[in-house]
């Protein structure tokens, strides 16, 4: 009877191992269909469309929040753009990479300033901030419990790597308003979170100037 079993064992092992994408994207299909209806809540969340809201108003809020954020997609590709130019000039005129730290430090803390009270005058959530926070919560209170812990977790983890790597601090200042309640607080958020920004900015860009110089 031993190796009955052990035969079984191994050909379980051995399907598994040849076929695990197929298996898992079943797996990942069947949490889905499960999760539809809080898929579909998660995305009204997002998007900010109520049950109230009819066909119309939904168009409108969606196209308002992807417009808004295609338009900051663009000025902040202008703004890394322009951080990139600065750090390589400072690295090639000879500052010192404290200097170059500290200067980064203080651009992204100004540009995350003026994004953030951008956002806050005007209402627009074109970081995807307040999107986010609203499906993170939706999450929460998913029908499958592990998945939406999972989710729960994920999304402020996400919204931090990113927006450290890319988006700015204002995205993470706009995740967690409800928290920092403050302009006092959400201003000295924005200064620690642009310190780390800066210090990965400076090491980015100066790196790429020395692998450049050392290629050409």
């Amino acid at each position: 009877m031993k190796w009955i079993f052990e035969k079984i064992a191994a050909f379980v092992v051995a399907y598994f191992n040849e076929n695990w994408k197929y298996i898992l994207a079943i797996i990942a299909v069947f949490i889905l269909i499960l999760c539809f209806k809080s898929t579909r809540e998660v995305l009204k969340a997002f998007f900010g469309i109520h049950d109230s809201d009819n066909v119309v108003s939904g168009a409108k809020k969606l196209s308002t929040l992807t417009i808004g954020r295609v338009l900051y997609n663009v000025t902040d590709y202008w703004v890394a753009g322009l951080l990139g130019a600065m750090v390589v000039y400072m690295k090639a005129d000879g500052y010192s990479y404290t200097i170059i730290i500290l200067a980064t430090w203080l651009y992204d803390f100004v540009a995350a300033l003026v994004f953030w009270a951008i956002s806050d005058m005007t209402g627009n959530d074109f970081t995807f901030g307040e999107a986010y926070r609203r499906a993170g919560n939706k999450m929460s209170t998913a029908r499958i419990k592990f998945v939406g812990v999972i989710l729960f977790v994920i999304t402020p983890a996400w919204v931090i790597f990113k927006a450290i790597i890319w988006d700015g601090p204002e995205a993470i200042v706009i995740y967690f308003k409800n928290e920092l309640r403050t302009v006092l607080c959400t201003i000295i958020a924005l200064v620690v979170l642009s310190g780390i920004q800066g210090l990965f900015g400076a090491w980015l860009y100066t790196s790429l100037y020395v692998l450049w110089k050392v290629i050409f």
